[in-house]
């Protein structure tokens, strides 16, 4: 049954955002809650039809520019789809240099407590643009959800690329990944999205997933819950697109434990940035 994640919209008290005030458009919200408070990433435009840039806050910080962050490291590509996710004592964003008509790429850095020039990544046969890998820590290795379908592939860092470790049983077509994956009574949750397309063009609802251990690897994925739209309205997509391609987008991009439920960050049809807080009763079947 589709639900709608307004009804469960986190307040601004409870949960001040970064870009409150700022005025332009932000979207696709990722964050995660360390001991000096949240950190967050996102994107930003001066108005719906301007350029995005990769934005970062940090706990009691200002908001920066990620490409600000890592220029002083001699970077300079695009810095475009910010992900936050938990590495060792700290936090690790990846992120990628956006589409390219040829080969785009993906990276890695260390952002909090301290920033780290980003890494290149990649795995045999990557595909010409890779956008949403999972990142997540385990067994003192990088480890990756790949992807979901039509059958979840996890892939471990070898020397300096990622190798495919193990494969789940087949979720079904038109699964894509959002969140980074967030590690909660002994399994790995994730927001992902079921994507269709209507007379060509795509939509996308999200949906809740988790993995587990199997034998010395991972596999025993879930879906836990969804489809979630953020509102009829929203789902219906009105409204000029900068995407002309796009029919509507509740995409989740952001994904962390709250007291008896899930805070998630998803942007609404390139327009508008969200968090909503989803109760276990809701979110774990």
């Amino acid at each position: 049954m589709l639900r709608f994640l307004w009804r469960r919209a986190v307040s601004e008290e409870e949960l001040p955002r970064p870009w409150s005030g700022r005025g332009g458009v932000a979207i696709n919200p990722s964050f995660a809650r360390v001991a000096g408070g949240m950190a967050w990433a996102w994107r930003e435009a001066p108005s719906w039809e301007g350029p995005f840039e990769a934005m970062w806050q940090g706990p009691g910080g200002e908001p920066e520019r990620m490409a600000d962050l890592f220029r002083r490291f001699g970077f300079g590509d695009v810095v475009a789809d910010p992900k936050v996710w938990r590495q060792g004592d700290g936090l690790a964003v990846t992120f990628n240099s956006g589409w390219d008509r040829e080969r785009n790429r993906l990276y890695v850095a260390r952002i909090w407590p301290e920033v780290g020039a980003p890494e290149e990544v990649g795995c045999p046969g990557r595909r010409r643009v890779e956008k949403n890998w999972g990142f997540f820590e385990a067994d003192g290795r990088v480890q990756v959800l790949y992807g979901l379908s039509p059958v979840p592939v996890f892939m471990a860092s070898a020397g300096g690329e990622f190798l495919p470790v193990a494969e789940g049983e087949a979720v079904g077509a038109g699964r894509t990944l959002g969140s980074q994956p967030v590690f909660w009574g002994g399994r790995w949750y994730v927001m992902g999205h079921r994507r269709g397309w209507i007379r060509g063009k795509r939509w996308y609802v999200a949906e809740l997933w988790s993995f587990g251990r199997v034998g010395s690897g991972w596999g025993d994925v879930r879906r836990e819950s969804g489809p979630w739209a953020h509102s009829p309205v929203g789902l219906l997509g009105g409204g000029r697109k900068r995407n002309r391609n796009l029919l509507s987008c509740t995409y989740c991009t952001g994904l962390e434990r709250a007291d008896g439920g899930w805070w998630v960050g998803y942007g609404l049809n390139d327009r508008s940035a969200h968090v909503a807080w989803l109760p276990d009763a809701l979110s774990i079947a």
